[in-house]
């Protein structure tokens, strides 16, 4: 089973989002889109260290959009664990939504929009922001992205699958999108000095700015399975999917009087705090906005002439007295209408700034 609850793990939360929004437990929170972004800031905003934001000058370190493609879940029927049962035909269900009709030339100029609105913004509440073209200019900023990986590139967890989208001029150097490789050579990096995170650290030291690491997630359904069962009897099962764009996110903040700096093999080397400010979305910022022009069924022949064999196959072994399963595929296409996936998209992560910035200033 996904859960939308808890979108980001660590900086990011990682249970990501898009993935099911129906809680048993509590109702989340749904974003008003009548009232103000300032308003939300404290139900929708995991506000952290935010003591730490006593400088006034900041740049954007990193910002990376993460696309979401695929989204699934599964649920089963199971005898339970202990259980001697036998002559039974357990059925296992998985339901599949896919992402259809946008390009990466697309998503990356949405991207890039994304980024520089978040420059903006952060501008407009106070902050002295080095442009864009001064950092790509600056040689530290430069070895940064030198360590760092060319997007877009796949990336996934579970059944949900996602693209990875840095701002022009900008690659991925977060460690939690590079996998287990990718997180082996950054440590190997960080051994020598030449990890991202001290460069990202220089270059706070040097400009006098704190470092602004920005990442959102753009969901576009949500899909969820009530469970498999383990250690009691389970003789239903089902899954529920919803069309529903949703943003999650976190803002971290690397302050500049955090950054401590000494001299190694005569070079200045300089050091991330401990202590970084962190404004996360709790619960994903959600819309019924429209955003596509079809939901269309795309099971294929295959998976029906599949469902259809292994449930024989089951039948024939509860017939024997064995305990047998079947497994079937439901896949939804969601077609999207790109400009208004644009629109949408735009709207929803402003809305997850403004409240970001407004629960690190405290209102």
């Amino acid at each position: 089973m996904t859960s939308l609850k808890k979108p980001l793990a660590g900086a990011l939360a990682f249970s990501l989002a898009g993935c099911g929004m129906l809680n048993k437990t509590a109702k989340l929170p749904t974003y008003d889109a009548n009232a103000t972004p300032q308003s939300q800031a404290s139900v929708f905003i995991g506000a952290q260290n935010t003591n730490l934001l006593t400088n006034k000058k900041a740049f954007v370190s990193e910002c990376n959009v993460i696309v979401g493609f695929q989204t699934g879940a599964s649920a089963g029927t199971t005898a339970g664990l202990l259980s001697n049962q036998g002559g039974r035909a357990d059925s296992k269900v998985i339901s599949m939504y896919y992402l259809k009709g946008i390009t990466d030339e697309q998503l990356q100029a949405l991207t890039d929009a994304v980024c520089a609105d978040a420059e903006a913004r952060l501008g407009s509440s106070g902050y002295s922001v080095v442009p864009q073209a001064q950092l790509q200019a600056n040689p530290l900023f430069q070895k940064l992205n030198a360590n760092g990986k060319a997007s877009p590139f796949d990336w996934g967890v579970g059944k949900n699958k996602y693209k990875v989208y840095a701002a022009k001029g900008s690659t991925v150097y977060n460690p939690k999108y590079l996998g287990a490789g990718g997180g082996l050579a950054m440590a190997m990096k960080q051994a020598s000095g030449n990890a991202p995170a001290f460069m990202e650290a220089n270059l706070v030291d040097e400009l006098g700015a704190d470092a602004v690491r920005l990442n959102v997630v753009l969901d576009f359904s949500s899909v969820q399975g009530d469970g498999h069962g383990k250690w009691i009897k389970k003789d239903s099962a089902s899954v529920k999917g919803k069309v529903l764009f949703a943003v999650s996110g976190s803002v971290t903040v690397v302050p500049k009087d955090g950054v401590t700096c000494s001299k190694r093999f005569g070079n200045r080397e300089c050091y991330t705090p401990k202590k970084l400010a962190a404004l996360n979305l709790k619960y994903p910022v959600t819309t019924e906005d429209k955003f596509y022009t079809e939901i269309k069924d795309a099971t294929t022949t295959g998976d029906k002439v599949a469902a259809v064999a292994t449930k024989a196959i089951a039948l024939l072994g509860a017939l024997a007295g064995s305990t047998g399963s079947s497994s079937s595929t439901k896949r939804t296409d969601v077609n999207i209408d790109a400009p208004a996936y644009d629109s949408v998209a735009k709207k929803q992560v402003g809305n997850f700034i403004d409240m970001a910035l407004a629960a690190a200033k405290g209102s």
